[in-house]
């Protein structure tokens, strides 16, 4: 029955918006979030307008009684819309679209009384869907989605209250797990993991409040140890040992510092080969 009254005073509102009701910039001055009338000093109903210097229609918004009620609509220069906007007493409710400058869609929200709720999706300029985000009082919550272009997924996130929480997946764009990530209070916390196309482990890292704290370990597509080394409080600490899929140590890097200060390289026959130099530091990312 609401929605039926609502809809009838729109209706009337949009049915008398004349000339006469239609107000433009230094026609209407703001009082405590109300419009009211230079000339009358009345709460203002009918519809408010803004132009470009060029003349063209920038902005429209229905007001009734002073409060924006109904459609706001905001255009690009060469006359496409860019934002539909619905008000009720002047909060946002029912669902917002934003546009392409060709005209498609480009995001929808669902307002109700001024808050994001429920689930709200953005779009590639094709059409298709590219995310999906799941709201609760403005802030997200539960699962959100993305994906690309051909309608794959690409990511699944978990919030509460606009924080990531728990587990966070990336996929390749053929379907398969790519990464895990492990969140809490919106820090990576725990073990994170990669993987190779074929769903074998290709590394894990270990974080304690988005920071690298722990074993980090990489392997080869068959499972075997690629290498392993501990991280102390985002750097590196100990020894680096990496490996040959045969299982034989390749070489070794020692730290001090955070900082890689000497390392053996090896044979895979387990003899070595010579002592490492800056340039092996350079190609595992280690400072030296």
């Amino acid at each position: 029955m609401k929605k039926i009254i609502l809809g009838v005073l729109f209706a009337f509102a949009f049915a008398n918006a004349t000339p006469n009701n239609i107000y433009e910039v230094g026609q209407y001055d703001v009082r405590d979030d109300v419009l009211y009338t230079i000339d009358t000093n009345q709460t203002l109903t009918g519809l408010v307008k803004l132009y470009f210097p060029s003349g063209a229609l920038q902005f429209e918004e229905l007001y009734i009684d002073g409060k924006a009620n109904g459609v706001a609509k905001e255009y690009r220069e060469s006359g496409s819309v860019i934002y539909e906007r619905f008000f009720v007493d002047n909060l946002q409710n029912g669902i917002t679209k934003e546009y392409y400058e060709g005209g498609s869609l480009k995001g929808e929200w669902n307002f109700v009384k001024g808050k994001l709720q429920g689930i709200s999706k953005d779009y590639f300029e094709l059409g298709s869907l590219k995310n999906e985000w799941n709201y609760l009082n403005s802030e997200l919550n539960g699962i959100s989605n993305g994906y690309d272009e051909a309608g794959a997924l690409v990511f699944v996130s978990t919030y509460k209250n606009n924080k990531l929480e728990g587990i966070s997946k990336e996929f390749f764009d053929t379907g398969e797990l790519k990464t895990e990530w492990i969140y809490k209070d919106d820090k990576l916390s725990g073990v994170s993991k990669e993987y190779y196309q074929s769903g074998a482990l290709s590394a894990e890292w270990t974080y304690k409040d988005d920071i690298l704290n722990g074993i980090s370990k990489g392997y080869y597509e068959n499972g075997a140890t690629l290498f392993e080394y501990i991280n102390k409080n985002g750097k590196p600490f100990g020894t680096y040992k990496g490996y040959f899929d045969s299982g034989v140590l390749k070489d070794e890097i020692l730290f001090k510092d955070g900082k890689a200060v000497s390392g053996t390289v090896y044979k895979e026959n387990g003899k070595k080969l010579r002592n490492a130099t800056n340039a092996d530091f350079t190609r595992y990312g280690f400072e030296y």
